[in-house]
């Protein structure tokens, strides 16, 4: 089977859709299909190249407001159409990522000139940003892009129920919508037997922006000057780690990951909502506690039994949760032996079996 997969930009180990994107075509490429990925490039990377099997082009489109403010949506590119066009031509299947991204909107605009259809996997929920510019500009985004892209696609796969439930306020009619939650590689992800877990050291991981809590999780950095705050990412908020016991370890490849996470004591991830929340399940799967907000990562922990749950924007509860954790080994243990077992389930494998048979339909 020839598989075009389209995404925004394409740095299989940054952001949570890459890395679903990336996992997702090299497991196909494992059981004998033929993928390539089209996306945006926007940095120093390759523009063709063959990683593990997978043909990536990258298409170059800058945005001043992604960089900026974290924004998605590059810039117009004559070029990407053209790619887009020719690629589109050649697959048997044709997977679009996202629904507000350029390259989807364009992707989607290709098959229906071509009439071919495409699936649509869609990550995201629509964010709340606290400028009103940038509010309303998401919103007619997502009304007009969002809901042509969604509405032309033969089916939608998405990531978690409240996923599906925001599609499905979008679209506002009868459409094939599948769950398909995100994998992690088990194989990657687990305990390192010659890593040692360090006391006292709590980590995030993730981007450096307002919607991951970033701001109240170093205003308990404040009020916790006995533990170390490791955050393992990049984005415009960088400058507010700047604690004498906040470490800035900037953007990490997947294997660097894993040794902080066998590294860390417990690992935060506030964020005031999420698709799915990967990183949670990732250090899970490293046998870590996990302290996390509902939106997205109540997908799949239970609080109390392999991880804790706490409401977004509430520091009050995260303190509480964080130093209940620290100061209760016996706690944390049972937590990190259940936490393994539940990350069990979410396999690459079982990821794309369910996948291709959305693709074959």
């Amino acid at each position: 089977m020839k598989v075009l997969i389209v995404t925004h930009y394409f740095q299989p180990h940054v952001g949570g859709i890459e890395i679903v994107a990336y996992n997702q075509a090299k497991e196909l490429v494992k059981q004998g299909h033929e993928v390539t990925i089209v996306s945006s490039k926007i940095g120093d990377e390759k523009e063709r190249e063959i990683i593990d099997g997978i043909k990536i082009i990258r298409v170059k489109a800058w945005n001043f407001f992604e960089k900026k403010f974290g924004i998605p949506y590059p810039v117009f590119s004559l070029r990407l159409i053209k790619v887009l066009n020719d690629e589109v031509k050649k697959a048997e299947v044709i997977n679009l990522h996202g629904h507000v991204y350029f390259s989807s909107v364009i992707g989607a605009h290709i098959c229906k000139k071509l009439e071919k259809s495409f699936v649509l996997t869609q990550h995201n929920n629509y964010i709340y940003y606290k400028n009103p510019i940038f509010n309303f500009m998401e919103f007619v985004v997502d009304k007009i892009l969002g809901k042509y892209v969604l509405s032309s696609a033969k089916e939608i796969i998405v990531i978690s129920n409240q996923t599906k439930q925001y599609v499905q306020s979008i679209i506002k009619k009868s459409k094939k919508i599948s769950i398909i939650y995100n994998g992690i590689d088990l194989e990657k992800f687990k305990s390192l037997k010659n890593i040692k877990q360090k006391n006292n050291v709590i980590l995030f991981t993730g981007r450096f922006i307002d919607w991951k809590g970033i701001k109240e999780l170093i205003n308990i950095a404040k009020q916790l000057s006995q533990y170390e705050f490791w955050f393992a990412g990049q984005g415009h908020l960088v400058n507010l780690i700047n604690l004498p016991n906040t470490k800035n370890l900037g953007y990490k490849t997947q294997d660097e990951l894993v040794r902080l996470y066998n590294k860390a004591t417990i690992c935060v991830f506030p964020s005031w909502h999420e698709p799915f929340g990967l990183v949670g399940l990732e250090a899970m799967s490293c046998g870590k506690s996990v302290i996390a907000t509902p939106l997205g990562f109540s997908e799949y922990i239970e609080n109390g039994k392999d991880g804790i749950i706490i409401p977004a924007k509430d520091e009050k509860a995260l303190k509480n949760a964080i130093v209940d954790l620290i100061r209760n080994p016996k706690k944390r243990k049972t937590i990190e032996k259940n936490a393994r077992k539940k990350a069990l389930n979410y396999s690459w494998d079982k990821n794309v079996r369910r996948l291709l048979e959305v693709y074959r339909r």
